[in-house]
């Protein structure tokens, strides 16, 4: 089964209160509010024409990612212009999917501009940079391998910076600081180059990011740049245009099938996610990367994991995976690009929504796959039969949705239940909108009308919440939306 994490997961960052403005170091103030002090923020910072090279437009912010080959040390260069105030922020590589140790990969932290310090603050994921008004910042500091970042089927460590002689495998969550001042509008969109330092020619820096000539491009929003992913090393690299926008695959290992067929089976699905969802978007990337885990002491046990990221999605497998292990990753992993990505910001924050995130992917994951001949009828009635029996022989069974949600990455089986109730609820209320417009609406009507719904309002759209997914339940015909909502998932 994949272990995964929704798109947004900036929002879980903090676990303390803190928030900046331009006055003060410390100003504490309600979670729901730091969330995202970072995550729609105005970087004032504007790199002149002289501190680029000229060929190349003016950025708010440059990374430079630094390959060391003789010690296999990695370095991480920002430049940008401080704040007006004389102080900046500095957001430490965070919490993600249950990997909370992040930040203690970063070494030598270090300003290389004069006349500027570096302190910390009351939260250990956020340092204070004083400097001159407006001064042009130069940092570095080094990324180390931790502990707990593995490979291995058996801990959590993937959504951790990974690294060794061979290869790197870096979210940018995790790896990246990033300078930020204050709050500002949502809607803002800024700009960042990332270069690299040092790599072999034969084996280049990757990036799920736009490249541009010689350096990767990114116009957006920070939640979406810290989705990013970076590899180098012993990657394989493939990739095809279509009518959608381009598909990219970096795989390393060795592995029972080709890496056209494992391809062939991404374009595949690419292609089927979006004629589901009825969307004819032109510029619409998808980046992966697929890394081995370690095999299992049982060669017959197959592990499997995956996030959703921005336009991209990370997957790790053990060696000895079927056939049908890689479709239902690709698959379910692709969903997130979607549900619950496409549908808005959420209005709880956390694991709350995960039935939605996690079921529906894997209802209409299981759907497609029957749909396409995949799998068998029987197949098919399978996972559902063990879904029933998962929810009826779990432990955690008398658990609500909010203690499963605080427990997502923590208790045993948490994952697994919410996972199982978000499918029976996805089953329930297809059927229920089949049934009462005589097969010619489902589920997947309903979905795509509040996915257009809510692009059509774009910032000013509803939050994503269970309410909102009930009340258009209702609208499609659920008679009983809010109570088999309450059967199943509450």
């Amino acid at each position: 089964m994949s272990d995964l994490i929704p798109l947004k997961m900036i929002i879980y960052f903090f676990n303390g209160t803190y928030a900046c403005n331009n006055l003060t170091n410390n100003l504490k103030i309600d979670m729901n509010k730091i969330i995202l002090c970072f995550l729609y923020i105005s970087l004032i910072f504007n790199v002149s024409a002289g501190d680029v090279p000229p060929e190349t437009p003016p950025f708010k912010l440059n990374y430079e990612i630094e390959y060391e080959a003789k010690n296999k040390h990695y370095f991480i260069n920002i430049h940008f212009k401080g704040n007006t105030t004389g102080k900046t922020f500095l957001l430490l590589p965070s919490s993600w999917g249950g990997s909370t140790t992040a930040h203690l990969g970063i070494k030598q932290l270090t300003s290389l501009s004069d006349n500027t310090t570096i302190e910390t603050t009351e939260n250990k994921l956020v340092y204070a940079l004083n400097h001159a008004p407006d001064q042009s910042i130069y940092l570095r500091y080094q990324l180390i391998k931790l502990k707990n970042s593995s490979l291995s089927p058996l801990v959590v460590g993937t959504r951790l910076p990974i690294f060794d002689s061979k290869f790197m495998h870096w979210p940018g969550i995790t790896s990246l600081i990033l300078p930020f001042n204050s709050m500002s509008d949502e809607n803002e969109k800024f700009t960042i180059a990332v270069r690299s330092k040092g790599f072999p020619e034969s084996q280049p820096l990757r990036s799920s990011l736009p490249a541009k000539g010689d350096y990767f491009e990114f116009n957006g929003a920070a939640e979406d740049f810290l989705s990013s992913l970076f590899v180098a090393g012993d990657y394989r690299f493939h990739q095809e245009s279509t009518q959608y926008g381009n598909i990219s695959l970096a795989i390393r290992g060795q592995w029972p099938f080709s890496d056209k067929l494992i391809f062939d089976r991404l374009v595949i699905t690419y292609k089927q996610q979006r004629e589901f969802w009825q969307q004819n978007l032109t510029d619409d990337d998808l980046w992966v990367s697929l890394t081995p885990l370690e095999k299992h002491q049982d060669d017959n046990v197959v592990s499997s994991r995956g996030s959703g990221l921005y336009k991209s999605f990370q997957t790790f497998l053990t060696p000895n995976m079927k056939q049908e292990s890689i479709n239902f990753l690709f698959m379910h992993e692709g969903f997130h690009h979607w549900l619950p990505g496409q549908f808005g910001e959420q209005e709880t924050h956390g694991q709350k929504m995960s039935w939605f995130g996690e079921g529906f992917s894997n209802y209409y994951t299981y759907k497609l796959q029957l749909e396409s001949g995949q799998i068998s009828q029987g197949e098919f009635d399978k996972f559902f039969i063990q879904a029933k029996a998962g929810i009826k022989t779990s432990p955690l069974l008398k658990w609500t949705n909010n203690e499963l949600a605080q427990k997502f990455f923590t208790e045993l089986g948490s994952i697994d239940l919410i996972h199982w109730r978000g499918l029976m609820l996805a089953e329930e209320w297809d059927k229920e909108i089949q049934q009462v417009s005589n097969n010619k609406q489902s589920l997947k009507d309903m979905l795509i009308a509040l996915l257009n719904q809510q692009r059509l309002l774009n910032k000013d759209a509803e939050y994503l919440s269970a309410e909102l997914l009930i009340t258009h339940a209702e609208k499609f015909g659920v008679k009983n939306a809010k109570q088999t909502f309450d059967m199943i998932i509450k």
